[in-house]
């Protein structure tokens, strides 16, 4: 029985549309089956919505109840198995290791403060319990922890977008705890086991006692969170380094946390909870909570990966991975050194020749100067690319227009703004160390070669009425200087590797900062800051590795993203990746016309947007929430 059983159906079995907090609809339906035995599975997902509490308890207690009910009014009705859950035993705050069915739950012996869900959860577990041997029924319940699997999203869903939304790299608590996880295929296979132990109590007095018990499930296979989790990463093509990853302090999680939840209590009138900082949810992978299944091996003769399709945990991850990548579930992740984008007209550099380099060398710092700078021009190459493969979706007059003249602006100051630190600074700097008198000569000659075709990129994002907006001109202006600006790109990092025999490390890295610290002095934040970690790659590699670029914090792009974007929000659009460096697919030219609202362009056409709130109030809280934990966690320590 089902509300909606329309989707993940199986051959040869019959479906009964129904609602468990329905009585009328349990007592119909079960009336018509004559069941021997009730499996109760129905339950909305955990950490929902405060507005949505009351339904999960309608379907965890009134749901039992009503099938008790019918259950008792068909009178053939044997054994009764309900679905609850491991961690009706957490509280707030603190944790257990191996924990068994002895261990108190959130309402028994007494109610104690817990997420509404797991309430919810042991409300019902308890009810059914208690409802073993009346009316000839036998009953128990089943404890899975956090399951994974095909067919379930609760995990696998969240765990993949955030590899999507490049949030690989920053971690809340230290991993230093232990967390069970369940393969679904072990709950389906516990609760057959559970309901057989029911029905052969009725014939052996000596058979294991299963009636009025409850029993933990898990894989058995205890693990930091953030090491199970990589799996599920790994699997779906991530290669992110685990020395990437940026943990944030336990005790200023729990702050964040705290605050959040205020916060977006408030603001919504007591509605809604944050989107990802969600106490109880935090608080599982910040404390070992691991369960005993003692029980259920010594009564139920259960045993992980017996009578599975999988011989392992890796196996399973694998196959739930697999499952949730098909097209019709939720289709391919980017993955992989491949860009998302067509290198056209700019190759990426994706060799520095540093590897050639002798292996005496590979500690200088022109080899770690060549990379950075590399990455400097793929960032570049890549608003150009981004610019030309868009140019001729966008229509005259429209919003868009305004958009990306504005965009090709930022992409011209970011160009220019690099230029100059290296004529003013790092060429002059470098000669004057080296004592080799036009040693840079080769590289400013390149620089003047695509002045002209560079200045015609700026006067055109900036004098360009959006009426006046041609894609097929921007594009020419791109192809004017894409070759010989291409062409001194590449050459300049072979010019940096050579002055490994010419110039001392240390002098080169001093030389390199004070370039790049000039350079980000006479830039505009509001403008730069996006422009850079938009127009990244998180799996692009260099020299072989995937090589995090820019060397930040990974709290950085969240900030840049909930504030600094939303000064010129509209021109991040045309950006070829997202804030946390997770390609955007290449869009498809657009051939709808604009509407004539679009074809009138405002008076400041041209002009940054003012400063917009509403794109950043979804995740004001959780910034806030991290702000006010930063200053606690500052005064506490």
């Amino acid at each position: 029985m089902c509300r909606s059983p329309f989707k993940n159906k199986f051959d040869n079995v019959k479906y009964y549309i129904g609602d468990v907090t329905k009585r009328d609809h349990c007592r119909h339906v079960v009336q018509q089956v004559k069941p021997n035995i009730i499996f109760n599975t129905a339950s909305p997902h955990a950490y929902k919505d405060h507005e949505h509490v009351p339904d999960i308890f309608k379907v965890n207690v009134d749901g039992n109840v009503n099938l008790l009910q019918a259950a008792y009014d068909v009178g053939t009705v044997k054994a009764y198995v309900y679905t609850s859950s491991g961690p009706i035993i957490a509280g707030s705050g603190g944790g257990y290791d191996h924990a068994d069915e002895t261990h108190p739950t959130l309402v028994v012996p007494h109610t104690k403060k817990g997420d509404p869900y797991h309430v919810a959860k042991a409300l019902g577990d308890k009810i059914v319990l208690e409802a073993n041997g009346k009316n000839g029924i036998r009953t128990c319940t089943i404890r899975p922890t956090a399951l994974y699997g095909e067919g379930d999203g609760q995990m696998v869903g969240p765990v993949i977008k955030a590899l999507e939304d490049g949030q690989t790299t920053i971690w809340t608590g230290y991993n230093d705890i232990d967390m069970d996880v369940v393969y679904v295929g072990h709950v389906a296979i516990a609760e057959v086991q559970a309901a057989k132990g029911l029905l052969v109590e009725i014939s052996d007095p000596k058979a294991p006692k299963v009636s009025g018990e409850a029993f933990n499930i898990t894989d058995d296979q205890p693990s930091p969170p953030l090491t199970f989790f990589r799996k599920y990463w790994a699997l779906a093509g991530d290669e992110t380094p685990l020395s990437s990853v940026w943990y944030i302090h336990p005790t200023l999680v729990l702050i964040m946390a705290h605050i959040a939840e205020w916060i977006v209590w408030a603001r919504t009138w007591g509605k809604l909870r944050p989107e990802s900082l969600i106490l109880e949810r935090m608080e599982f992978v910040l404390f070992t909570r691991t369960y005993s299944i003692k029980k259920a091996r010594e009564r139920l003769g259960f045993k992980p990966w017996g009578n599975q399709p999988y011989a392992s945990q890796d196996e399973a991850l694998k196959g739930a991975v697999e499952w949730y990548l098909r097209p019709e579930n939720h289709g391919p992740v980017k993955i992989g050194g491949s860009p998302s984008w067509p290198e056209v007209p700019f190759s990426l550099i994706s060799n520095t020749g540093a590897l050639d380099l002798p292996a005496s060398k590979q500690d200088h710092y022109c080899v770690k100067n060549a990379r950075i700078m590399a990455q400097t021009h793929n960032t570049i190459f890549r608003a150009l690319n981004s610019i030309y493969q868009q140019a001729l979706s966008i229509k005259p007059g429209t919003q868009e227009a305004i958009d990306m003249l504005a965009y090709c602006g930022i992409t011209y100051d970011f160009i220019h703004h690099h230029q100059i630190g290296e004529e003013s600074i790092y060429f002059p700097e470098i000669e004057k160390a080296t004592k080799i008198p036009g040693l840079m000569e080769e590289n400013i000659a390149q620089h003047h070669f695509v002045e002209d075709g560079l200045e015609r990129l700026r006067k055109y994002a900036e004098t360009t009425r959006p009426e006046a907006y041609s894609g097929e001109e921007l594009r020419h202006i791109i192809d004017e200087f894409s070759g010989a600006y291409e062409h001194h790109q590449h050459e300049e990092i072979k010019t940096i590797l050579n002055l490994h025999d010419k110039i001392d490390s240390k002098v080169l890295k001093s030389i390199d900062l004070r370039m790049r610290k000039e350079a980000e002095r006479q830039s505009d934040i509001f403008k730069a800051a996006p422009f850079v970690l938009s127009c990244q790659d998180r799996n692009f590699k260099l020299d072989g590795e995937i090589r995090p670029f820019p060397g930040i914090s990974a709290l950085v792009p969240y900030v840049v993203h909930l504030f600094l974007s939303s000064r010129h929000a509209g021109v991040w659009r045309f950006a070829p990746s997202t804030m946390y460096a997770q390609p955007r697919p290449s869009p498809a030219r657009k051939n709808d016309e604009p509407t004539k609202a679009e074809l009138i362009a405002p008076p400041n056409a041209g002009m940054p947007k003012g400063f917009d709130l509403t794109g950043i109030l979804p995740s004001t809280p959780v910034i806030f929430a991290f702000l006010f934990g930063l200053l606690a966690y500052a005064l506490y320590f």
